[in-house]
């Protein structure tokens, strides 16, 4: 299928358009009202976005369900002690500078 010399342009608008919209799908519930508003108004009339904005709303409600895991607060103890450990065995070397400042 090509595009006719007059149609091209508006095609590759649309493209640019829906390649846009379509990574702002990711943060649909979080966008502020006048964005979402302007978004929804092209879902409404683009095929091609509401065919990935469906199963997106879906996805969107499983993960918003799912529980979320928090690490007690050992782990934290632990990742704290690593990392103050490989400072410790390498420091950096602006930590020189550092030494005696409180």
């Amino acid at each position: 299928m090509t595009a006719g010399p007059r149609g091209g342009g508006r095609e590759r608008r649309r493209s640019r358009q829906c390649r846009a919209i379509q990574r702002r799908l990711v943060f649909l519930e979080e966008l502020p009202e006048a964005e979402a508003a302007a978004l929804q108004a092209h879902l409404d009339v683009c095929r091609d976005c509401g065919r990935t904005e469906r199963p997106f709303r879906g996805l969107l409600a499983t993960v918003r369900d799912m529980p979320v895991a928090e690490p007690e607060d050992a782990y934290w103890d632990r990742k704290a002690e690593a990392i103050m450990a490989r400072i410790r065995a390498a420091p950096p070397p602006w930590m020189d500078q550092c030494s005696g400042v409180e």
